[in-house]
């Protein structure tokens, strides 16, 4: 094994990894570098060990010393291993294997990787407790296993092709290598344009696979293998256990999980919007490590500001708290910016002031923890109670036209006063919502239309894509299955594959202690009213911080976006003016230029489902224009 470029004295265990397992390609191994780069700025470093090619790039956070070095190495040499993320459990892992006597040199989590694996093999990954992307490296049989924890927080891609294995935290630095190319797949962008995101998780490019969530693949003499190591607990139907019981369990699970993501050896940061999921992360990490806490929140411009309201929370709890002024340049180049940086990319405008902010948090902070991922785990988002009212409807046998007509009756003015967000809801969008009604019958298919902004009709028209297979895996509108739908689907690839990227770009770790495995099996045993009621969300944590004496615990939810058909419904029209003209459907060949011009049309007259549809095909054109450089 060797070498080929100088390890420096300050290292750690995190945050990109890349590597193929084949002939020695001139200049490959490090332009997959270059691709995982903005992820550990800090240094990178490449090792062979043929026919192993491996790169790593780190961020220094933990263990900032040269025993953080990576690729580690078991203690007989067999397994190189890469960790990408953070192991909160490594003390208790580290306590097992120093019994069964293995000898640890530094502090860092990645350490236990080699040694874990030498140990346990493959079962290794069910014993972690983190967030993690993982790759181990047998230098004796040349095998290569990938692991990925238990809900996406970190990315893994990897391909198989012709006798080699290629893998990488990015999805870019995989298509790099010649076997496998930038062929872009169809059914992902027929996703993106009709989700505004890749639903399924499968990657923008045709020859490069997405390893899921809560499993693991082995590599073995070019033929793969995939495993599931983890799969959560049933939900729970009893209702026996007393709801004081319950609040605590869960005030306890979540204060676990942040104190044990306050790991760190240096400063963190808490980003912080007017909200209880993000003010609940702030309190827990306050009253464990307030030294050095900041809190981040970005001011939004015209009256989605929630910085006042932000500020009364992290004064409550003694925050130092910093405001990110809203950016001046134009919002096409700020969004185009954004989808530069992103693998797989999301067609939402509220990349950019996301971007924004985590440009401005790694000026003082490398390391951030988010409220991502309350909404998934507690039933918080807008649209659960109306599709579970659906449901019930559907199943006392409200016949689903009858629901139509009548809502097509209605004026639109009225049926604004039920829209759960601050804006119209449009022509395009009444007739989603009776499309909607249509199909209650059918779960998958009500989802689908719920969460979409194009029908498979739409889309169908408008582009020059089919319409992706059905990537809904739901059986009934109830809280359970639009839970779990949301954990494996919207949570992994939209939110946190959004989250991940941004915070990477800028060399910053986000971590999201709503989503860690003991926490969401608490979740899970509760009775669904510790969820949501027909009066309120997320029950379970407002009563939490009720406890506690917070005066915002009864706040409602504000979603954290950017109303394009509002305050910055001229600068999306610009952005179509230079991203979606028929020079540019002619170059990229997948939009249809009559059919976006209507659609360009309709949201300049105001209609909220329109601007959400301008804003995707802008970033197709942006990303199919950036996206697929190296």
């Amino acid at each position: 094994m060797s070498s080929v470029s100088k390890l420096p004295n300050s290292l750690t265990s995190v945050c990109g990894v890349a590597g193929y397992v084949g002939s020695t390609r001139e200049g490959l191994l490090d332009a997959m570098l270059a691709c995982i780069r903005s992820r550990g700025p800090d240094e990178q470093r490449t090792v062979v060990s043929h026919p192993a090619h491996l790169a790593f790039a780190r961020l220094a956070i933990v263990d900032l010393t040269s025993t953080g070095s990576q690729p580690m190495t078991s203690r007989d040499g067999r397994y190189v291993t890469m960790l990408n993320g953070e192991i909160y459990n490594q003390q208790q892992l580290r306590q097992q294997l120093s019994t069964a006597g293995y000898r640890f040199t530094g502090t860092s989590d990645a350490e236990v990787i080699p040694h874990g694996f030498s140990e346990w093999g493959a079962r290794l990954f069910a014993h972690l407790r983190g967030m993690f992307a993982i790759a181990v490296y047998d230098t004796v049989t040349k095998e290569v296993w990938l692991a990925r924890d238990h809900f996406g927080v970190k990315p893994m891609y990897f391909a198989s092709i012709g006798g080699e294995f290629v893998f990488s935290s990015s999805a870019r630095a995989v298509a790099l290598h010649p076997s496998v190319g930038r062929e872009l797949r169809e059914s992902a962008i027929g996703e993106f344009l009709r989700f505004r995101y890749v639903a399924s998780g499968e990657s923008m490019f045709a020859h490069v696979e997405t390893l899921a969530p809560g499993t693991y693949v082995h590599w073995a003499n070019g033929r793969i293998t995939t495993a599931t190591y983890w799969r959560p607990v049933e939900y729970a139907a009893s209702d026996q256990v007393d709801s004081n019981d319950w609040v605590r369990m869960f005030d306890d699970a979540l204060s676990g999980s942040v104190q044990a993501q306050l790991m760190s050896d240096v400063p963190l940061g808490v980003l912080l919007s007017g909200g209880i999921d993000s003010g609940a992360v702030l309190r827990h990490a306050a009253r464990t490590r307030s030294d050095g806490l900041l809190a981040f929140t970005y001011a939004m411009p015209g009256r989605h500001d929630e910085t006042k309201l932000a500020k009364a929370i992290a004064d409550e709890s003694s925050v130092h708290h910093r405001i990110v002024a809203a950016h001046h340049a134009p919002f096409a180049e700020s969004f185009a910016k954004a989808l530069r940086v992103m693998d797989t990319p999301v067609g939402d405008a509220i990349i950019v002031p996301t971007y924004r902010l985590l440009e401005a948090v790694s000026r003082e902070r490398k390391v951030v923890l988010t409220g991502e991922g309350a909404d998934e785990l507690l039933g918080g988002y807008a649209h659960i109670r109306p599709l579970l009212k659906i449901g019930a409807a559907s199943r006392v046998g409200l016949p689903p036209s009858l629901a139509a007509s009548f809502v097509g009756a209605m004026p639109r003015q009225l049926l604004d006063q039920f829209f759960p967000y601050e804006a119209s809801l449009g022509r395009g969008g009444k007739r989603k919502l009776q499309s909607l009604l249509r199909l209650a019958h059918d779960p998958a298919r009500a989802l689908d239309a719920a969460t979409s902004i194009f029908s498979t009709d739409e889309l169908s028209a408008i582009g020059n894509v089919s319409a992706p297979r059905r990537a809904t895996r739901i059986n009934s509108l109830t809280l359970p299955e639009l839970i779990d739908w949301g954990f494996s689907a919207w949570l992994p690839n939209q939110i946190l594959n959004k989250m991940d990227q941004l915070s990477m770009a800028h060399g910053v770790e986000a971590r999201v202690p709503f989503v860690d495995p003991v926490v969401y099996d608490v979740v899970r045993m509760m009775p669904r009213a510790m969820l949501t009621t027909s009066r309120e969300n997320k029950v379970v944590l407002r009563e939490s911080l009720r406890r506690s004496s917070c005066a915002w615990a009864g706040r409602p939810k504000r979603a954290f976006f950017v109303p394009t058909d509002a305050e910055h419904a001229d600068e999306l029209a610009v952005a179509a003016r230079d991203w979606l003209g028929d020079d540019m459907c002619s170059k990229h060949g997948v939009l249809r230029s009559t059919r976006v011009r209507e659609k360009v049309s309709e949201m300049k007259q105001g209609d909220f489902l329109a601007s959400k549809q301008v804003a995707t095909m802008c970033a197709l054109h942006m990303w199919l224009d950036q996206g697929t450089l190296a």
